[in-house]
């Protein structure tokens, strides 16, 4: 685990991951989670929402200095947002899946292209699976919005 930014790109490139703790305050997360409570129905049994990009908010929050500089020293300046996906699991609203890992992108459009398949649709949205250098190109960052601890 590394306790800030600095050493995350390193520990990405030695552990294909890092952990960054306390990159927002605690404002900035009551924000954040009156934003989603209010913008998303999880309450429906759902467990989260897609689409999260389609909120002003939270693309603001994607191209913020704190998530820029976490993003950018492994990705470089050109790097762009593609997905925003909200996970709100708890005993009410969750769903069994098994360990996996998420191998498609979101697309605006079909088009055959050599290497990139095959297509599904999730939540209306178009997805495909590109080629392995293309997914190599990307990490996810993901933010807690509650205490989340190991056990």
């Amino acid at each position: 685990m590394t306790s800030g930014k600095v050493g995350a790109c390193e520990r990405i490139e030695q552990d294909g991951f890092a952990l960054v703790e306390g990159v927002f305050g605690g404002d900035e997360v009551s924000n954040l989670r009156n934003i989603l409570e209010a913008e998303t129905t999880t309450a429906a049994g759902r467990g989260g929402g897609r689409n999260l990009l389609d909120l002003p908010e939270m693309r603001e929050l994607a191209q913020s200095v704190a998530l820029r500089a976490l993003v950018e020293p492994v990705l470089g300046p050109e790097a762009k947002v593609v997905r925003g996906i909200l996970f709100d699991k708890t005993n009410a609203a969750n769903w069994k899946v098994p360990w996996h890992q998420d191998v498609t992108i979101a697309v605006s459009q079909r088009c055959e292209v050599a290497g990139y398949g095959p297509w599904s649709t999730k939540a209306g949205i178009l997805h495909v699976q590109p080629p392995a250098d293309i997914l190599e190109k990307m990490i996810s960052v993901r933010i807690h919005l509650d205490d989340c601890p190991e056990e």
